[in-house]
């Protein structure tokens, strides 16, 4: 109980995911304690049913992050070829900083893409 603030951003450009970890999207945060949900929705588009794997991450002030990966298939194994990945953590930060997630993707062909991501941020008094 107590005052809240929430923060919400969507993206849904597709972005393909890269051997390195790319900044899929982002919110400002302010000095608090927040809890912060993501979610991106992963396709792999390769031509084949090569095998690929993303990666994606939500990180927080630097310290906190949370990360889940998925395996994926070429688009002729719909609908093996494409998934959601949710990500949730609880920080306290003492800086501004963003919420950030960030995705990474290993494979034959390299044609893995974020096709929309979307995070929530609720600001609380305490996590308990």
């Amino acid at each position: 109980m107590g005052p809240s603030n929430s923060f919400y951003a969507t993206d849904n450009t597709a972005q393909q995911i890269l051997p390195t970890f790319t900044t899929v999207l982002s919110i400002s945060l302010g000095i608090g304690t927040y809890v912060v949900n993501a979610d991106v929705w992963i396709e792999d588009t390769s031509p084949s049913n090569s095998s690929d794997l993303a990666v994606c991450e939500l990180t927080l002030g630097g310290g906190a992050t949370d990360q889940v990966e998925i395996g994926l298939l070429g688009p002729s194994s719909a609908p093996q070829n494409q998934g959601t990945l949710s990500m949730t953590l609880a920080a306290t930060i003492a800086a501004a900083t963003p919420a950030t997630v960030s995705c990474a993707g290993e494979g034959n062909t390299g044609e893995i893409f974020a096709e929309t991501a979307s995070m929530t941020a609720i600001q609380s008094s305490n996590v308990n």
